[in-house]
């Protein structure tokens, strides 16, 4: 039977569907005529297949049945009662669901004094009770009680075991019969009552787009969304299909249109980052491909280091390679995103003069351990990075106000970026050199003081008379308190972020002297033992590299999500799907 299990399940699956509903003439009268012959068809295999999958069932179980009694029979004959001899005890059979239970209950009712013999053979699991006669009325009441499948073996029995016999396999002929007859009538007519189901399932899609789009008796007025670049072609298509008769507008609407995104496969993991902030809307700037640039960097300047980095690569092109399965499957297409960080940490491994912990390379930029020169210039580039990014953030924000054509929100983006750019200037005169005095004197003098602020009150002014021109003095000064606020919000973002940025250089540290630590503590383990030494350090390369990775890589996410996003980035669109008549999924029961 096990050679045409998928198959039963296969009509099973096919004969318990429900049959889609479809509107009535007056909603669409050409699909609910063509529906109706399908479903006419569809019913008339359905009931063909249910009619034989019913006599299988019935002949299945009893085959069982037959089986179980002969073997138990042909069992006590043989070993525990002589054919034809009186039987001194009781002797019932048990099979199918239930049957542990009513082992159970059967020994409770007894008092124990009972013996189980347990067969694994046949159609399915059963069990021999042989009990006392003086039980038998409790053993009958239990078993009948929860249900379960049961027969007696009687003396009977034992005197016709080969009628018993011969019984069996005249059933298990005939059930062989019946499957080849579900097999021949699946060849025949299996493919047909799924592709009916399939066409009935895609006509009833069309029934219920049509039966929302009802204007009057013959006109449909059909609404979605299309791309534009598709538009030229749908009306080509429509007119061709309809004769001309048929109308394609653009329609004004309040809703917000979808988003349609397309993601190169190369930076399909950096958007599996981006979307699981938020989907941008329609005319929002996608940041992806920034983020792709951006990401690794900044990953790279926290976990410098050459040998880890190759690590990290490695595993990158082993899940390009291998498909994880089960819960790591999810990691199969971060494939790229692993390369990239691995690439990076390379990078500014051969930077940081790094291989498996610091000092083991020539460094080709700067030690970051070293002080003053490697601290300070690894504190300096981590708030340069941040003015940039943070800049460049506020820039992405002017374009996305420009976009909507909402120019009062470019105008205070623009101001803001101008504050901000004022407000960072010291830290790029002094990044490039130009600035020979401290930062802190730099922000208290009086002149810069007063240039940073003229922005911010530009950024409160401006739409304040652009509301009293548009709507008066009094709803103006009710938009006052929303802008102070707006600039106040402005300003905290445009210091604290910009500061945010040094984790970058804390990061970094922390990942340096971790392996400094591990280095000395692997010296010491040289100095016992070669192989001791070796195990101390390849343990706290592993355990960094965990440990500090995944730290690196929540903060690198952060410093996106928080310090970048927040400047520019809604994420609150949704995706845009095109209609499609999906295929009906069966599922095996």
């Amino acid at each position: 039977m096990e050679r045409v299990s998928e198959v039963l399940k296969f009509i099973l699956s096919m004969v318990e569907i429900e049959l889609p509903e479809v509107s009535p003439p007056r909603i669409s009268g050409d699909l609910f005529r063509e529906a109706r012959k399908k479903i006419e068809k569809a019913t008339e295999i359905t009931e063909e297949f249910q009619k034989i999958i019913g006599e299988w069932r019935e002949c299945r179980e009893q085959y069982e049945r037959e089986e179980v009694r002969y073997s138990f029979a042909q069992l006590i004959s043989n070993y525990l009662c002589p054919t034809g001899g009186e039987i001194g005890y009781g002797y019932m059979a048990l099979y199918g669901e239930g049957m542990e239970e009513g082992i159970l209950r059967v020994v409770e009712a007894t008092g124990g004094y009972c013996a189980v013999l347990k067969a694994g053979e046949g159609t399915s699991p059963s069990s021999l009770i042989i009990f006392l006669k003086r039980d038998e009325v409790k053993v009958k009441s239990v078993v009948e009680a929860l249900d379960v499948k049961h027969f007696k073996i009687t003396l009977e029995d034992l005197e016709n075991i080969e009628i018993l016999r011969n019984e069996a396999e005249k059933l298990r002929r005939r059930l062989e019969n019946i499957e080849q007859r579900i097999i021949e009538k699946t060849l025949k007519s299996g493919t047909q009552l799924y592709v009916l189901f399939t066409e009935l399932s895609i006509l009833n899609q069309r029934v219920r787009i049509l039966s929302r789009s009802k204007l009057r008796p013959g006109i449909y007025v059909v609404s979605g969304w299309i791309p534009r670049r598709r538009l030229n072609e749908l009306n080509e298509k429509l007119s061709l299909v309809s004769g001309g008769y048929i109308v394609v507008e653009e329609a004004d609407t309040i809703e917000r249109p979808p988003t349609l995104i397309y993601t190169p496969k190369p930076i399909v993991p950096f958007f599996k980052l981006v979307e699981a902030y938020g989907l941008p809307e329609s005319k929002e700037i996608n940041p992806t491909i920034f983020l792709a640039i951006t990401f690794p960097l900044f990953f790279g300047i926290m976990f410098g280091d050459v040998g880890q980095g190759a690590v990290i690569a490695l595993v990158g092109l082993l899940l390009r390679k291998v498909k994880l399965t089960g819960f790591l499957s999810m990691f199969n297409e971060y494939a790229t995103l692993f390369i990239s960080l691995g690439g990076a940490s390379i990078l500014f491994g051969f930077m940081y003069g790094s291989i498996f912990g610091p000092g083991r390379l020539p460094a080709l930029w700067v030690e970051p351990l070293e002080y003053p020169n490697g601290i300070y210039t690894i504190i300096l580039v981590s708030l340069v990075i941040g003015v940039i990014h943070v800049s460049f953030g506020i820039l992405l924000n002017v374009f996305n106000h420009l976009s909507l054509r909402d120019y009062i929100g470019g105008f205070k983006a623009t101001m803001w970026l101008l504050f901000y750019l004022i407000f960072t200037s010291p830290i790029l005169l002094k990044a490039i050199g130009s600035l020979k005095e401290s930062l802190l004197d730099s922000y208290l003098r009086p002149t810069f003081l007063e240039v940073m602020v003229l922005p911010l009150v530009l950024m409160i002014l401006v739409p304040l008379v652009w509301e009293w021109h548009r709507r008066g003095l009094r709803r103006a000064f009710g938009e006052a308190q929303e802008l102070i606020m707006e600039v106040f919000e402005a300003t905290l973002q445009s210091i604290g972020h910009t500061i945010s940025y040094l984790r970058l250089w804390a990061l970094n540290i922390a990942h340096e002297s971790f392996m400094e630590v591990f280095l000395r503590i692997a010296s010491m383990g040289y100095s016992i033992n070669l192989v001791f030494g070796i195990l101390i350090e390849g343990v706290g390369n592993i355990l960094v590299m965990i440990l500090e990775g995944i730290v690196a890589f929540m903060h690198v996410l952060r410093l996106h999500w928080v310090e970048w996003f927040m400047k520019f980035y809604g994420g609150s669109g949704y995706r845009f799907r095109a209609y499609e008549e999906r295929l009906p999924v069966l599922k095996f029961k």
